[in-house]
């Protein structure tokens, strides 16, 4: 009986220890203390690349709004949910970078994110505070 539940307990600590693994996604880190989390789709129905996505601060997880993001020549902002989206004819090559920037925090980069096939992009970016003091332009 006794062998019976250390090797229930074992089973059980086993099982709790992968499913708490599996669940987690890895924030891509940056060279800007930020980071990004991506997740690519296909849709069979789109003709355009589609790119949706929220930015928060790394620290507070807080939703940041007027966030500006750049893909190629397209700019956009974040709302005041911090939420923003892309729509994009087909491009040559099926690579992108995302740039997401904004007053007071560091600037994240993706690394190319390869869309060949792909039609949907879903991205997250966590921006860290900038510590460097403003100065004053006149």
């Amino acid at each position: 009986m006794m062998k019976l539940s250390k090797i229930l307990l074992t089973f059980t600590l086993l099982l709790l220890l992968i499913s708490c693994s599996t669940t987690k996604r890895k924030l891509i880190p940056t060279a800007n203390k930020g980071g990004y989390l991506l997740n690519l789709n296909t849709n069979l129905n789109l003709s355009e690349k589609n790119i949706t996505g929220r930015v928060f601060d790394i620290k507070t997880n807080a939703l940041l709004g007027g966030i500006e993001l750049t893909v190629g020549c397209k700019k956009t902002q974040t709302n005041t949910n911090g939420e923003f989206s892309f729509k994009l004819k087909e491009f040559s090559n099926g690579a992108l970078f995302i740039k997401a920037s904004g007053i007071g925090y560091k600037i994240v980069e993706t690394d190319f994110i390869n869309m060949k096939n792909k039609n949907i992009l879903n991205i997250d970016f966590y921006l860290a505070e900038d510590d460097r003091p403003f100065i004053n332009c006149q």
